[in-house]
């Protein structure tokens, strides 16, 4: 039977992502595989991340990836250096590094140029949100407060409260990431009956932070929750 699997933030662990996937998830062909949002950023192979999730999309798999707030931050800066100073915040000299831009140049609007176009156009075309009907995937959250929920963009890129208003949403369950949580918290949410709003980030980029440091898959339809330490 096919499966909905919706996996967390990956923040460039790729180790951490193809065990997931290879050994925990196993996709199959009939499966669709969502990812949140922010694969890259923070942890050191956001090139490997990007080529792997790429590589699957050209193969028999079915893979959804959405935009996140790292993403939306790293094309920002790419069309306007005036961005530059908030992505440096949040984690570009990791992919900077990982693109192979030599130390003298990270902190230069140079390094951009290291990044081919066939990742910036990947960015480009990354969606908000996916609505499967039961289930909104999204990065971050919704504007409940909107007439047009899906209208604020940038509340999906970097809300961190949900007041979820089922009528408004058509009792569909969102499944985010953004904001991490501790690993056990984001089990207990999703053994909750009748929880509409889950978060799957458990911090995969912070593995010395304890709880944390967990890349984390869930079945939608089954709400198993698939993980694997941070290995990079």
């Amino acid at each position: 039977m096919a499966r909905r699997i919706v996996i967390g933030d990956i923040h460039g662990c790729f180790f951490t992502l193809k065990a997931l996937m290879e050994q925990k998830v196993k996709p199959a062909p009939e499966d669709q595989i969502f990812f949140v949002g922010d694969l890259i950023d923070r942890g050191p192979r956001t090139k490997d991340v990007l080529d792997y999730i790429i590589f699957l999309s050209s193969q028999e798999y079915q893979i959804f990836p959405l935009r996140g707030n790292h993403e939306d931050m790293c094309l920002k800066a790419l069309k306007n250096e005036s961005h530059l100073q908030t992505w440096y915040a949040n984690g570009a000299k990791e992919t900077l590094r990982s693109f192979g831009v030599p130390e003298y140049l990270i902190y230069d609007a140079k390094a951009l140029k290291f990044i081919p176009d066939n990742y910036i156009q990947f960015m480009i075309q990354l969606p908000y949100y996916y609505d499967l009907g039961d289930f909104l995937v999204v990065h971050a959250g919704i504007n409940f407060e909107n007439d047009d929920i899906f209208e604020d963009l940038n509340a999906m890129l970097w809300s961190r409260k949900i007041e979820y208003k089922s009528k408004k949403i058509g009792n569909r369950t969102i499944i985010h990431g953004h904001t991490p949580m501790p690993f056990v918290s984001i089990r207990q949410d999703i053994k909750k009956q009748g929880n509409k709003n889950l978060n799957i980030d458990a911090g995969c980029v912070y593995k010395d932070l304890p709880g944390y440091g967990i890349l984390t898959a869930i079945d939608l339809d089954k709400k198993d929750l698939l993980f694997q330490e941070n290995i990079d």
